[in-house]
């Protein structure tokens, strides 16, 4: 089942590489060019059952941290 979700989302990374929902920010601090499925802010990620990310800022070069949950 994870399988199947993850070729889901890389089959949607693939056909939607340069956009984002309206009103969703693409960048995160020094990290730019966010494309969805991986959204910043509320309601601009694509929802995957059991995966969560958030994006954290640091004084070093910002990074995507992914968890399961």
């Amino acid at each position: 089942l994870l399988l199947i979700q993850w070729l889901l989302l890389a089959a949607v990374v693939a056909m939607e590489e340069e956009h984002s929902k309206p009103n969703c920010s693409r960048s995160c601090g020094k990290l730019t060019n966010i494309p969805y499925p991986f959204g910043v802010g509320k309601s601009c990620s694509m929802e995957i059952e059991g995966i969560r990310h958030k994006l954290r800022y640091h004084p070093q070069p910002t990074k995507a941290n992914f968890r399961k949950i």
